[in-house]
């Protein structure tokens, strides 16, 4: 039995010819099984590729065809993470030891990281040319002296980074914070640790941060310290630096009453 080209396989298929039982083996081997080669399209699903037995590599990539080994491989593969089996999607490099990317089915994605812990996990430095927070739903407040909640309904230990400015065109007034603000449980000893700067031409404007609520119902507020007019708003980015329950922290660290 071999793999042939089809235009061997149509001579042992002329007019006049007998065709033998190796023929015939060699037809059925030179084509795609979808059960034996793992390999389907549907209108559906479009291109469908599995793992074929036990191996995990679905896709190979060469730089040549006639290389020996793929520049890149996608693999497809089970793990046991905390008593239940993940299925994930790996990329691979020939050169590298951990895969490069690797998705799970939790939605978990590992950056040189085969095994993610978060929704993102990266095992080595990252570089970025910038950072936006997005642990609140919205992004601004009214700059109208008044105080609002801009994280709300909090419990348990949490930190957050704020980072806010407002202010008004050619008007000699705005305002920008960068605070660290942590709070283990609510009506408690809270600490806002405050980087302010301004430009004001007269009567100084600064943003404000205050911790308010009960122990286990509390939030985290924002005011500017004058009325700046209707329609002025505080831009703000907040990301959360620590948070109970995505931390993995012991469930007797969080019992309520």
């Amino acid at each position: 039995m071999s793999i042939r080209d089809r235009k061997t396989l149509k001579s042992l298929f002329k007019n006049g010819s007998l065709p033998t039982e190796s023929n015939f083996e060699d037809i059925i081997d030179s084509s795609i099984n979808k059960i034996d080669d793992g390999l389907s399209k549907s209108m559906e699903d479009g291109l469908m590729l599995s793992p074929i037995g036990d191996a995990k590599k679905v896709l190979s990539i060469f730089y040549k065809i006639t290389d020996s080994d793929p520049e890149w491989s996608i693999n497809l593969e089970e793990k046991k993470v905390k008593e239940s089996l993940n299925r994930q999607l790996s990329f691979t490099h020939e050169g590298l030891k951990k895969p490069l990317l690797t998705l799970t089915n939790e939605g978990k994605v590992g950056i040189n990281n085969d095994q993610p812990q978060t929704t993102l996990d990266v095992d080595g430095f990252v570089g970025s040319k910038g950072r936006l927070g997005t642990a609140a739903e919205k992004s601004t407040a009214p700059a109208d002296g008044k105080w609002h909640t801009i994280v709300g309904g909090l419990n348990h230990c949490n930190v957050f980074e704020v980072i806010a400015r407002t202010g008004i065109h050619k008007s000699g007034k705005h305002a920008l914070i960068h605070a660290i603000a942590s709070s283990a449980y609510g009506n408690s000893h809270h600490r806002i640790k405050r980087l302010n700067t301004r430009f004001s031409l007269w009567r100084p404007i600064k943003i404000k941060l205050r911790w308010v609520g009960t122990t286990y119902n509390y939030a985290l507020q924002i005011r500017t310290t004058q009325n700046l007019g209707k329609g002025v708003k505080i831009k703000y980015f907040i990301t959360q630096l620590w948070n109970d329950e995505e931390m993995g922290i012991p469930e007797h660290y969080m019992k309520t009453k």
